[in-house]
């Protein structure tokens, strides 16, 4: 007795007849050679492995197995080319290399171009293993996508598609045609084709083992698609003719190391940010005027993109805008293509960047990090890897002192601010001063403070020399001039001067000239500090009573100042006192040199305590 079965109704039966008879009428003519096709060059190594299965007349899962002799071979298009140790040795028959294999009929060809010579090879040795490990995924981190997704599709060139069919005996995926960012066939101008003419559906997402051309598996329509041809001059054909070259080996410029030395040579030559302006505008004329322009090539012409390419803050995987920003800077004959211009001398920092690059890390972040930037920050503003870039700064060197450029960066970014912050106030309030001018005409500086304090607080210390030369101070006392005061006071300093060289200015005020301290340094700055300096020190000074040592005691050349322009000069100065202190006292105890450079060991205890603790360990040390 026969077991019963689902019922099936006749006509849902007879359209599964039909279908299959179009499918065995429509598809393309398949030959069977007496033997196993070789490759031309840019074939994907998909397109053999359909051919194995379909000639063997059995299922695509068991093509795979005999093919990569393993029951955990990849059952998808594999573009980036696993396993092919296994793979050449049988469809090669041990006449093919797994490297030409690797480097011409996979997409790796075209990425391996664009990271550093290390990754490429210790990838390539990794991917000739069982699987792609962990360790392998990270090692260059998210350069490449691992094969196809639920949303890839495996495009092709209906002309190319045909021209194969003739001369191999069966249509060819290309690898160039594979590249997420390519819809243009280079040779024939032709837009790629990814889906049915008929009924909209992807004829194949890379696990359909379907070859170019077949009627589609959905709807069984024979495929009929009309040349939609572009000219050779149009941005997209412009880019496949680009990515073949690169796929072709003949752009090694673009490794990140290459790119590295390359955009530092044009950081020496050209203000990086009128160059990102031309390099973005002429991108945006060539690329940008297209109708429909893909989003991915929006953003790599972006002005942001091409910024932070000029600027070495780019991401390693993002190439697409690396290979357009280097390709215009070949047209505007301000790259040398040349191996020997990517030679140069590498300092220490040099080699920490290209240990950087390697890593997956651009060669900007490099400065930033040494400079105090946080790796969270970078993440937030640049995006990347935190746990990489945290990693990375715990392995920088220790003769890298970041606490030193920390301080020097954070002081300078003050001082920045403080300018900006100046510059837009100035404004504001020379318009009240010249307000006041001009409906007071004749005015003098007190009557000004008195109708306006703040304005003339702010002008006294901030612009004080247009304040002087709107309203000097005193001009007309007492039927003289302010040349004619000047010269007097000078002349009074001057034979002070004479009598006592080392004279100081509380020395002048004790001898009852207080008035002429005061209007010089009021109305004669420059000449009075550079003829009388603030908190003038001699240079031999006596021994300290303090001192008992028997070798004579030094006073270092480098006196402290009353008044630096910045903190950074304070602390410069300080450093230098101590320094010296040291240098020529050896027989100081760090007690002694706390006290004979108290006022400069204050100030570097709060300041760079970790600095202070190491000179004066050294001395302990001695």
């Amino acid at each position: 007795m026969q077991s019963s079965s689902l019922p099936v109704s006749g006509i849902v039966q007879k359209n599964r007849q039909n279908r299959k008879l179009a499918q065995a009428d429509h598809e393309i003519e398949f030959r069977r050679p007496p033997y196993l096709p070789v490759l031309p060059p840019g074939g994907l190594l998909y397109s053999t492995v359909v051919f194995v299965g379909r000639s063997m007349g059995t299922s695509f899962e068991n093509a795979c197995d005999t093919v990569y002799r393993s029951a955990a071979s990849p059952k998808h298009a594999n573009v980036l080319g696993r396993r092919l140790q296994d793979a050449t040795d049988c469809i090669g028959d041990g006449t093919l290399s797994y490297q030409d294999v690797l480097m011409n009929h996979s997409v790796w060809g075209f990425y391996s171009r664009l990271v550093p010579a290390s990754v490429e090879f210790g990838w390539t040795q990794r991917m000739t293993g069982d699987s792609m490990t962990g360790e392998t995924s990270v090692v260059y981190p998210r350069l490449v996508y691992l094969g196809p997704s639920r949303s890839s599709r495996m495009k092709y060139c209906p002309m190319c598609a045909s021209l194969d069919a003739k001369t191999s005996g069966f249509p060819i995926w290309r690898v160039i045609h594979q590249l997420p960012f390519v819809e243009v066939c280079a040779a024939h101008q032709v837009t790629l084709v990814h889906s049915c003419s008929h009924c909209g559906e992807v004829l194949d997402r890379g696990t359909h083992f379907r070859l170019p051309g077949q009627v589609c598996r959905s709807c069984g329509s024979q495929q009929a698609h009309h040349a939609n041809r572009h000219s050779s001059a149009s941005s997209p054909a412009a880019l496949t003719k680009l990515c073949e070259e690169i796929f072709s080996g003949s752009q090694e410029y673009l490794r990140p190391e290459n790119w590295l030395a390359l955009v530092k040579d044009l950081q020496t030559k050209h203000s990086i940010e009128k160059l990102a302006n031309d390099v973005h505008r002429q991108l945006e004329n060539l690329y940008g005027r297209e109708p429909n322009v893909a989003p991915h090539l929006v953003d790599a012409i972006s002005k942001r993109s091409v910024v932070h390419q000029l600027s070495l803050l780019s991401l390693p995987r993002q190439f697409l805008s690396r290979i357009l920003v280097g390709d215009q800077l070949t047209r505007m004959g301000l790259i040398d293509r040349s191996e020997a211009s990517f030679q140069q001398h590498l300092t220490d920092a040099d080699a920490l960047e290209l240990k950087a690059v390697e890593q997956g890390i651009p060669a900007g972040f490099v400065k930033l990090l040494l400079n105090g930037v946080s790796p969270l920050r970078l993440c937030r503003d640049y995006g990347g890897a935190y746990q990489q870039l945290v990693a990375f700064q715990g392995s920088i060197p220790p003769g890298f002192e970041v606490s030193e450029r920390l301080h020097n960066w954070r002081a300078s970014q003050r001082e920045a601010r403080k300018h900006a912050l100046r510059l837009s106030m100035q404004p504001g309030y020379r318009a009240v001063l010249d307000e006041f001018v001009r409906l007071n005409p004749g005015c003098n500086l007190n009557a000004f403070r008195a109708a306006h304090p703040t304005e003339h607080k702010w002008l006294f210390v901030n612009d004080r020399p247009h304040l002087q030369a709107i309203l000097p101070a005193r001009i007309h006392t007492r039927g003289k001039t302010l040349e004619e005061k000047r010269e007097k006071h000078r002349a009074v300093i001057l034979d002070l001067l004479r009598e006592n060289p080392q004279v100081s200015r509380t020395q002048i005020r004790l001898l009852g000239h207080s008035n002429s301290s005061d209007f010089l340094e009021r109305n004669d700055k420059v000449w009075f500090d550079a003829m009388i300096p603030s908190r003038r020190r001699a240079v031999n000074k006596a021994v300290p009573s303090w001192y008992t040592g028997a070798s004579p005691f030094v006073w270092p050349d480098t006196p402290l100042k009353g008044r630096y322009a910045s903190t950074v000069d304070r602390r410069n100065c300080c450093k230098t006192y101590i320094s010296q202190l040291i240098e020529l006292n050896p027989q100081l105890t760090a007690k002694e040199v706390t006290t004979a450079g108290r006022v400069a060991t204050l100030f570097l205890r709060q300041d760079s305590p970790k600095w202070l603790v190491k000179k004066l360990g050294e001395v302990k040390a001695r």
